[in-house]
């Protein structure tokens, strides 16, 4: 009756509660966000395998995982960190893996390297950034795949571009490109 005699422009309004149909609907929304959110992030999880941020345990597991533990406890958790200050960290590296860590290391500061990456390098004969910077992209690639088809280091195809750019950060004189 608002256009009649008995309307109170100042009376509150009654609000109408949601039907049974606006709930249904705000549960299939949920539920579709929450199987978006897990579907992306599964791919999400396959695409970055290779990241920069690993821990130091995942980058050095096969060099020495008793070493990566006495680094991570003295505050290194990244390559980048211990390289700044390397000549502190030796002191905490047995002497057999100096050599082997700092490699590790130095190939790993490459972005988008990995240490997945750097194991299928390390597979292939190319232990150090100096050993990497002087090798052919047009060569490397495809000793890289027959490496990584006989020891399925990545799950993801390699792209030659990624190795050009590993090849050419590795001729610079940064760790990072």
């Amino acid at each position: 009756l608002r256009g009649g005699r008995h309307w109170d422009p100042e009376s509150p309004q009654k609000k109408r509660a949601a039907g049974t149909g606006q709930r249904i609907g705000y549960l299939l929304m949920i539920v579709f966000g929450l199987f978006l959110s897990e579907w992306s992030y599964a791919k999400m999880k396959h695409h970055t395998i290779d990241s920069r941020s690993e821990s130091l345990q995942q980058i050095l597991e096969d060099i020495s995982p008793f070493e990566a533990s006495a680094l991570s406890k003295r505050g290194w958790r990244y390559p980048k960190e211990i390289l700044q200050d390397w000549e502190e960290a030796k002191t905490v590296i047995g002497i057999p893996f100096h050599d082997r860590i700092r490699q590790r290391l130095d190939l790993v500061s490459l972005l988008h390297m990995g240490s997945a990456n750097a194991r299928l390098l390390e597979s292939a004969g190319i232990h150090s950034r100096e050993s990497l910077s002087r090798e052919n992209p047009d060569e490397l690639f495809p000793e890289l795949i027959r490496v990584n088809q006989a020891m399925h280091l990545r799950q993801t195809p390699l792209v030659k571009r990624r190795i050009a750019a590993w090849i050419s950060a590795a001729r610079r004189k940064l760790a990072l490109y």
